[in-house]
């Protein structure tokens, strides 16, 4: 699992980094760590970025354990691990969770996009924003 950490209070904007006509720029990335440090982080990320980045059924029950998720997800997903402090931005529209599930002692909130094949994996300990 490729992971991409952010620290010392930084503001990650996914959403303002420009894809190419070959896909993302940002490519094989299905973590995102927001929880290393005791600063204050934020992540804002939209549908496309999900899929553009990430692979599909990376997390399932075998890889997370327990049962919520089943043994194969057909979604592009990405886990975002997040502390308290920590604040992840997503479309006001579009998103809706649908359960959670516990993994590696932390519990995640599950995302998916309508009926598109993006999901969302997000720590319970960071702040959702429903701001695009």
């Amino acid at each position: 699992i490729d992971t991409l950490r952010v620290t010392g209070g930084a503001n990650l904007d996914l959403t303002a980094i420009s894809n190419t006509m070959e896909g993302s720029r940002i490519e094989s990335v299905e973590k995102i760590d927001l929880s290393t440090d005791t600063a204050a982080n934020t992540l804002k990320i939209k549908v496309s970025d999900v899929l553009d980045m990430s692979e599909m059924n990376v997390f399932n029950n075998s890889t997370l354990g327990g049962t919520t998720l089943g043994a194969s997800v057909a979604k592009h997903q990405v886990l975002v691990d997040a502390a308290a402090g920590d604040v992840v931005q997503i479309n006001t529209t579009g998103w809706t969770t649908s359960s959670n599930v516990v993994a590696n002692g932390h519990t995640y909130d599950i995302y998916n996009y309508g009926t598109s094949a993006a999901q969302l994996l997000i720590d319970h300990n960071a702040t959702v924003q429903q701001v695009l």
